[in-house]
């Protein structure tokens, strides 16, 4: 079983070492690895060149972003298996053995996405040991990526069906790109740690939270007029209603291109796609609260206004929902009594301690 593996790179001569040491020594004997570097100057190109016969593929070129250049890979990807890792993500060790063993034991092809758990690690933090929660996975699954990238696995079959990565998106494509699997294909969990993914300063998942939030929004209200224009009776009423709040949040993205909707053959219940609704606002909340830390005064003040209008929706009309997360309440509390500017001092003293 072949496995392709595409890791996308710009300027990241810090970390890529590591990125191809993790990859190259796997073992595997059917990888094919690609590498797309859009045009570094930092030293990165003596790095590729004394990894290079390692690549199926490489290239150094000027790219129109990360989403382009996984595209790029996509195109020559033969592999059965797919994923990409981020030229500051690693592969932990006989990680491809433990996925090529899962798909294989899948006989009829049923599973499009195989996903394991990650270390996140960095300066200044412990290793905090990350995968999918349990508790309402599907719900979780239309709100947002639940699972870390680098540790999913995909069929070519997905890309082939449902397409490449959207290139609108710049942080939420990930999300965007699974979506289909959870509205029409299966997904499977995998017990096991495959990645390392690595927080620096200047990393996207750190530096642009509010980015990925409005992303997020966009992303779900894609889901929404899918659902929409479904015409499943079992989806209408709730789905009008949402679409309704989401308008009044003002996080609904309208479309005029009646194409930009996901098919859906899945079936989902009202509660389920309510329960999605929330997890989506509880997703967007984190980014912001997250936001907050920037040294961008106006970044941070918009944020913090996002953050007091959704825990504030939260609070007065989902209250079951906020008795299963109790951390909405609490940044509620404190987006009564603190201002932006002393919240996110206070987080990045936290975060040192």
């Amino acid at each position: 079983m072949r496995i392709s593996i595409i890791t996308p790179s710009y300027n990241q001569a810090a970390y890529l070492e590591k990125t191809i040491q993790s990859i190259i020594s796997q073992g595997y004997d059917d990888l094919e690895y690609i590498l797309i570097d859009g045009g570094s100057n930092d030293g990165s190109l003596e790095i590729i060149e004394k990894y290079k016969e390692h690549f199926a593929f490489w290239v150094s070129e000027k790219d129109e972003g990360q989403s382009h250049a996984i595209n790029k890979g996509f195109k020559h990807a033969t592999g059965d298996i797919i994923t990409w890792i981020n030229s500051d993500d690693q592969l932990m060790p006989n990680a491809l053995h433990q996925i090529a063993a899962e798909f294989e034991k899948d006989t009829n092809k049923e599973i499009f996405v195989a996903h394991g758990k990650t270390i996140l690690f960095g300066e200044n933090m412990q290793d905090k040991e990350f995968g999918a929660s349990k508790t309402n996975f599907l719900e979780r699954s239309l709100a947002g990526l639940p699972f870390p990238q680098p540790s999913s696995f995909f069929r070519k079959e997905l890309i082939n069906n449902y397409g490449n990565l959207k290139q609108e998106f710049h942080f939420g494509m990930d999300y965007e790109f699974f979506v289909p699997v959870f509205l029409n294909e299966k997904s499977i969990y995998i017990d096991n740690i495959f990645s390392k993914y690595l927080y620096h300063n200047e990393s996207k998942s750190l530096t642009q939270q509010s980015g990925f939030a409005r992303d997020y929004a966009k992303v779900f209200s894609k889901i929404l007029r899918s659902f929409e224009k479904s015409k499943n009776p079992n989806h209408q009423e709730v789905v009008k209603k949402t679409i309704s709040k989401f308008r009044e949040l003002n996080f609904y993205t309208e479309s005029n291109d009646s194409d930009d909707i996901f098919e859906i053959n899945n079936s989902f219940t009202e509660q389920q796609l309510h329960l999605a609704f929330c997890y989506n606002l509880l997703n967007q909340l984190i980014f912001y609260y997250e936001a907050i830390e920037t040294t961008n005064k106006q970044e941070q003040a918009q944020s913090w206004k996002q953050v007091k209008k959704i825990t504030s929706y939260l609070v007065k009309n989902e209250a079951d929902f906020v008795a299963q997360n109790p951390e909405v309440k609490q940044v509620y509390q404190r987006s009564k009594f603190l201002n932006p500017m002393l919240m996110g001092f206070l987080r990045k003293v936290k975060k040192v301690l």
